[in-house]
């Protein structure tokens, strides 16, 4: 059974009388496996959905925290920032492993 099939897994834990799921991947927390077993009454423990997105989605995330001014490592949108950003951070290290 994979781990984003939702139906299937719900199924699973009904049919075989699961009294608590612990949710451990992040794909089915993505898929809103908590969503869909508490409106099925079901007990499960972890974020739903919309929480499990700050995890799973790292663009998401980071446009959350921007917009909450909770700080946060710079990140790079373009493959010329990313090469520029190795660039200096390959050359900072090399200078300070001469000091």
């Amino acid at each position: 059974m994979k781990a984003a099939a939702v139906d299937a897994l719900l199924d699973f834990a009904r049919n075989e009388g699961i009294g608590l799921t612990v949710v451990g991947p992040e794909q089915p927390l993505e898929a809103g496996i908590v969503d869909s077993f508490r409106s099925a009454g079901m007990k499960i423990v972890g974020p739903r959905r919309d929480a499990a997105r700050l995890e799973s989605s790292k663009v998401f995330s980071k446009d959350f925290m921007k917009r909450h001014n909770i700080p946060t490592a710079a990140t790079m949108c373009s493959a010329t920032g990313g090469v520029r950003w190795l660039i200096l951070i390959h050359f900072r290290l090399r200078v300070g492993r001469r000091f």
